[in-house]
């Protein structure tokens, strides 16, 4: 910024510098603290005078919170009736700046339209979640089961993970019916592994310049009632039971027997 200013036959120019750390919620950590000065250049009739320079400002990066589930291949998964341990593949990416727990839930979507256009019309049994802990995207029991209460511990900043729903399909369910559900997860305070922290919720009010603030970017999800902002998102997927294969045609079985030979008449009229 520049001014001119004029006073008598005295010609003064001013000439104000500002240098600053620039610091963004995304990518910066929370709880990063940025100081600033300004300082000021200046000439009074041509000749230069002693840098100005202000007292300095410090403030601490907020915190962002940013995360996604995704459901992943964009398509059914296909089931056999009486099928155990089908597993659906979803990832969660922590975009925050933050270290993040997370609770994790799985809903049946009952009667509701699936992710692909048909209508669930059933409930799978025997739901468990799973991380995919050997990161090659294909489920095993030998994956790390996500038990009660339903977690995700000390998940840092840019990670990525892959989750499984697993489940047992009921037997004798007829071929072309779909079980669709939502998996959510709800993002909580980090810092204390083994335990779930404390949920998150936005600051409410002006920003205080030395204290995290808390700010909720997350968009809106695929569950009922997950809007942006609310500090959750879901994504959807759905089983679907393959065809009922064809009705077996009934086979009907006939014996018969003749004497071929006999140890006293040999092979004439046994």
């Amino acid at each position: 910024m520049s001014a001119r200013i004029t006073q008598g036959l005295t010609a003064v120019a001013l000439i104000i510098q500002i240098s600053a750390f620039s610091a963004y919620a995304a990518g910066t950590p929370a709880n990063t603290q940025v100081s600033n000065t300004a300082t000021v250049d200046y000439s009074i009739s041509g000749t230069p005078q002693p840098t100005a320079t202000s007292p300095s400002v410090t403030f601490v990066v907020d915190r962002k919170i940013n995360f996604a589930v995704a459901e992943v291949g964009g398509a059914y998964t296909t089931v056999a009736a009486g099928a155990l341990a089908q597993a659906m593949k979803f990832t969660i990416v922590n975009s925050s700046n933050d270290t993040m727990d997370f609770a994790l839930s799985y809903t049946h979507d009952a009667g509701s339209l699936d992710p692909f256009g048909g209508t669930d019309s059933f409930d799978t049994t025997n739901v468990r979640l799973f991380r995919d802990s050997d990161n090659n995207g294909i489920f095993s029991p030998a994956d790390i089961q996500i038990t009660s209460p339903f977690f995700l511990d000390e998940v840092s900043p840019d990670l990525t993970l892959t989750l499984f729903v697993v489940s047992d399909i009921p037997a004798g369910q007829p071929g072309n019916t779909i079980s669709s559900g939502s998996l959510k997860a709800i993002a909580h305070a980090g810092g204390g592994t083994g335990a779930l922290g404390a949920r998150h919720a936005k600051t409410i009010g002006p920003n205080t310049p030395l204290v995290v603030d808390t700010v909720l970017a997350d968009a809106a999800g695929s569950a009922s009632g997950d809007a942006a902002g609310d500090g959750q998102h879901s994504d959807n997927d759905a089983y679907k039971v393959s065809a009922s294969p064809p009705t077996p045609t009934p086979l009907a079985v006939e014996k018969s027997f003749f004497v071929v030979v006999d140890p006293q008449n040999q092979t004439v009229n046994p």
